[in-house]
């Protein structure tokens, strides 16, 4: 944000300098003759300010045509720039309580790409004092010395404001100022001529000017608001095909950004019953967001949360529910809550830099992809949450058999493929049924809950751990020879016999396991004999030979 404010106040202070040393060298013109003239083209030229036509990035003005005539009216370069430049400046500090700085960067744009471009025109051979046909190539000089000025400008700034300023983006935003001039130019040519017979047709000229910029407007809003909803469209058939929450989330936040033109895009989920946990992040706040919970209540997006209505902020700088302004200036922020029934299923927040940024039609399209976005990351949830049913141990909340049969074929294939090794250890508990027939099947299911849990804490995380069945577990070590294996195993087995497992108040029990390893490709050929191997040395290694010990397959000591 440094880089940008410095670009603007650059620009801003050129287009002041140029302006002043132009006054300067005009000061002859400021007569009583030229008053009301003067104040006729300040008056037209705001009154067409105000009916800028919206681009993706920025406005465009049809003034240009009243700075034409002007330059061949007072057969001057400065006195015209100036005129429209102060109109600019009254127009946004007046009606669209810009801040000084934005309004003098705008002067400073206009100012600056105009008075270097009558330069070339200058240049170039043209003359202010009659247009003729030795002007027509002088003109066009000076038309595309401005309008490259104008977009060298604001891509920079652009790019350094949110990196988002495109290829595409200039192309389109050149395109409809070329358009402008085509009307611009003539009228502003016509405006000159007519006015050596009758000054007051200065204000007739006005008038397509106005129907101009109107119809403009009007096919902008109309167009843009029907890319917008071709891209909600294609943002609703893309989230409902996917049953995949990440990819969900991505698509959700691609496209919202691109369809509503945010500099920054937050999407969060409700977290328990009192939190928001930021899931997707493009913008300034993403740093902090990642590591930090927001409460319901907290700031905007906490409080969209808690209340599940919408909230527009039209100034930052002007609303207590802001709490860490990271751009450090004003801007407008949306914060539309996804709901499912009843349900809060979290927030989207989407943020434009500039005050007053979001129309009716934005809330209401974020609004509608709110809702499919809900619909969206419900169904993906549920559908997570069946897939990892299918997959989850229902007692002790480790990877089941069905699971492990998968990804023991991933690993051991892996394995292959890329020259490593992967081991596998069975697990077999000493004595359980004892436990069983001693104390019950609900002690016996509470201790094996028990033990997976101690297992849990004390393999690696890249461990994988199992329910093979029964009284049985497996644990895979992918990227792990057996050597390695076993010293994991035997830090198992020895948390395992010292700790005491709690049968009901009063009573205690130790247990201990028999565990066989065995690694691919060492060992076995495939997955299917990897787990022959691991089980065998697991029963003729441990189990037959005193129990409570992890035996490591060895082809000389074992049969096969």
């Amino acid at each position: 944000m440094g880089k940008q404010k410095v670009f603007k106040g650059a620009v801003a202070g050129l287009g002041i300098i140029l302006l002043s040393l132009g006054g300067i060298s005009s000061r002859e013109l400021f007569t009583s003759d030229n008053f009301g003239l003067i104040l006729l083209f300040l008056v037209l030229s705001s009154l067409l300010e105000r009916m800028t036509i919206p681009l993706a990035k920025g406005h465009l003005s049809l003034a240009f045509a009243f700075i034409l005539c002007a330059f061949y009216v007072f057969q001057d370069l400065f006195l015209p720039v100036l005129i429209v430049s102060l109109g600019i400046l009254l127009t946004q500090l007046i009606f669209d309580k810009r801040k000084v700085i934005d309004a003098l960067f705008n002067v400073g744009i206009v100012s600056t790409s105009t008075i270097v471009g009558g330069y070339v025109f200058s240049i170039s051979g043209g003359t202010w004092e009659a247009f003729d046909n030795y002007s027509i190539i002088p003109l066009f000089l000076m038309v595309f010395t401005i309008i490259v000025i104008n977009h060298v400008i604001l891509a920079t700034f652009y790019h350094l404001l949110d990196r988002n300023y495109t290829v595409k983006i200039l192309l389109h935003d050149i395109q409809w100022d070329l358009l402008t001039y085509f009307i611009t130019v003539p009228l502003g040519i016509i405006m000159a001529g007519l006015y050596n017979y009758d000054p007051i047709s200065i204000v007739i000229i006005f008038v397509p000017l106005v129907t101009s910029s109107y119809v403009f407007r009007l096919y902008k809003k109309v167009a843009r608001l029907n890319e917008q909803l071709h891209g909600i469209y294609t943002i609703t058939t893309e989230i409902n095909a996917s049953l995949d929450i990440e990819k969900t989330l991505s698509k959700v936040g691609e496209h919202c950004s691109q369809v509503l033109e945010l500099n920054s895009l937050y999407i969060f989920l409700l977290e328990g019953d009192e939190e928001l946990k930021a899931v997707y992040c493009k913008g300034d706040m993403k740093d902090y967001l990642e590591k930090t919970n927001l409460k319901l209540g907290q700031g905007a997006t906490g409080y969209c949360a808690q209340s599940k209505q919408t909230v527009l902020v039209e100034d930052t700088a002007k609303d207590s529910r802001i709490f860490n302004n990271a751009l450090d200036q004003s801007y407008s922020l949306l914060a539309v809550p996804m709901i499912r029934g009843e349900n809060l299923i979290g927030v989207i927040t989407g943020i434009k830099y500039k005050k007053k940024a979001f129309n009716k039609t934005e809330v209401l399209l974020l609004e509608i992809l709110a809702n499919q976005a809900a619909v969206a990351l419900a169904n993906a949830k549920t559908f997570k949450d069946m897939e990892t049913k299918a997959i989850i141990d229902d007692l002790t909340k480790v990877y089941n058999y069905r699971y492990f049969q998968q990804r023991i074929q991933q690993e051991v294939e892996k394995a292959a493929l890329e020259g490593s090794k992967v081991s596998l250890m069975v697990i077999d508990l000493d004595d359980f049924k004892r436990i069983n027939d001693t104390y019950g099947h609900t002690v016996g299911n509470r201790v094996l809950i028990d033990l997976a849990s101690i297992f849990r804490k004390y393999i690696r995380k890249y461990d994988v751990l199992f329910r093979y069945g029964g009284d049985e577990f497996v644990i895979l070590f992918p990227d792990t020879d057996k050597v390695t294996a076993e010293k994991v195993a035997k830090r198992i087995l020895k948390e395992v016999a010292n700790t005491p497992l709690i049968i009901e108040e009063g009573i205690e029990e130790f247990l201990s396991f028999s565990a066989g390893i065995a690694e691919y490709p060492t060992d076995a050929d495939d997955h299917l004999d990897l787990m022959r191997k691991a089980d065998r040395t697991m029963y003729v290694g441990s189990k037959e030979t005193g129990k409570n010990k992890v035996s490591v397959y060895n082809k000389r000591d074992l049969l096969n």
